[in-house]
């Protein structure tokens, strides 16, 4: 009787540490979040997914391409729905024409920055440079990324 005593504690406990968790973090949880701690790194990481995705298979309709849409138009992993998939598809590649990085992978890339700004939810700028050309894109949480003039 002690020990189930002791392990509804240990539960309540758990409960109680991931309430006050996600109170703290608007109530969403993400890996990203979870990993980083910070808006900044976890929009920082989320570029670098992208990219380094593209740098992978940037040419193709394989896993790498789908990761760095699916990183681009909302931060996750996969994206289940088929027309929500396809949809993110189509704007992902109007995004990389944006930038003249269409149809081919990318060679190389650096971070040198992020900023917050905006808090919730979060926004934040990261700032690098792909293929030795400056970038700037915004990264609003769970959102579309955009490269911003």
């Amino acid at each position: 009787m002690r020990g189930f005593i002791v392990f509804l504690l240990v539960i309540g406990a758990v409960f109680w540490a991931g309430k006050n968790y996600l109170g703290r973090h608007g109530g969403g949880l993400s890996i990203d979040s979870l990993i980083s701690e910070s808006p900044t790194k976890a929009a920082e990481a989320r570029v670098k997914q992208v990219l380094d995705n593209l740098e992978k298979g940037g040419d193709g309709n394989d896993v790498p391409l789908q990761t760095a849409i699916c990183q681009w138009d909302s931060g996750l992993i996969v994206i289940q729905d088929r027309n929500e998939l396809e949809q993110a598809y189509d704007a992902f590649d109007g995004w990389r024409d944006e930038f003249d990085i269409n149809h081919r992978k990318i060679s190389g890339y650096t971070i040198t920055g992020s900023e917050l700004v905006q808090e919730k939810p979060p926004v934040v700028m990261v700032s690098g440079t792909i293929e030795d050309r400056t970038f700037k894109m915004r990264v609003p949480d769970k959102r579309r990324i955009s490269w911003v003039n």
